[in-house]
């Protein structure tokens, strides 16, 4: 579940890479401030990340490493929603989708 998918559009140093819930850069550099009982996990390094459920609650499939793969190279990738949410197209993001309407 390690294979570098690309380079990381952000930071420009890392590589993407799939982990249990979601695509992240290298350089992410997750430290737990909390206990192993009560974990407070931040993120000090590239934050950069895709979780794979993300496209679940409109009713798509879960990202794939062939989909974050194809985002990295062309800037975007298709997927078939079925949903009643808004979907708002941003310049920077691409799409916005507001799950509170």
């Amino acid at each position: 579940m390690s294979d570098k998918l690309g380079k990381c559009p952000i930071c420009k140093e890392g590589e993407i890479v799939e982990k249990n819930k979601a695509y992240i850069c290298t350089k992410a550099d997750w430290k737990n401030e909390g206990t192993n009982d009560t974990p407070q996990w931040k993120n000090e390094g590239c934050k950069y990340s895709i979780f794979k459920g993300a496209l679940v609650k409109m009713g798509g499939l879960e990202i794939t490493p062939e989909n974050v793969k194809t985002l990295l190279e062309t800037g975007s990738f298709e997927a078939e929603l079925k949903t009643t949410k808004p979907i708002l197209v941003d310049e920077q993001y691409g799409v916005k989708i507001n799950f509170t309407k």
